[in-house]
């Protein structure tokens, strides 16, 4: 398993575990809790399922991709010159 692969799998172990720990210090009150202010429960699940997946949708209209995929594939160029740092040169591919 190489570096790359290693990463994304060791943070879904670690989201998986921060919501299983949290989960194991719910009890059924927590839920009874939001049954009875159905209000609360409706917004919350409409927070999360609604206005994150538009917040989500709208930045990635906002951002430009092709700057940041051609940063990704191209890479920057030598970024030691000399000895000293320079700024990376971003290569546009047309």
């Amino acid at each position: 398993m190489t570096l790359d692969q290693l990463i994304p799998a060791a943070i879904s172990v670690s989201i998986f575990l921060t919501v299983f720990a949290v989960g194991l210090h719910a009890a059924l009150r927590d839920a009874v809790f939001l049954l009875r202010r159905p209000g609360l429960l409706l917004r919350s699940i409409l927070s999360m399922n609604v206005v994150m997946v538009v917040f989500a949708a709208t930045a990635a209209t906002l951002f430009d991709r092709n700057f940041y995929l051609n940063l990704r594939l191209y890479g920057p160029d030598d970024s030691l010159k000399n000895g000293t740092w320079a700024p990376p040169q971003v290569k546009v591919a047309e």
